[in-house]
């Protein structure tokens, strides 16, 4: 499935982009959206890793402080 997107832009903003009729546009909507999608991604799985190693060691103290 395609979908559309519509963007506002500041005119200063898109009289820069007119000097510039060569560069798709589009596309370089797309790319920056998918690098931005993969860094989200990246950040949740480090946020996700972070919590799961913080758990196993709460886990571990507590276990530890009931045994002493």
């Amino acid at each position: 499935m395609v979908r559309n997107l519509t963007i506002r832009l500041d005119d200063d903003v898109s009289k820069e982009m007119e000097k510039y009729t060569w560069v798709n546009w589009s596309a370089v909507c797309r790319n920056a959206i998918t690098e931005h999608i993969a860094s989200i991604k990246k950040m949740d799985r480090h946020d996700a890793a972070v919590k799961a190693h913080s758990t196993r060691g709460t886990y571990k103290n507590k276990k530890q402080t009931s045994q002493s």
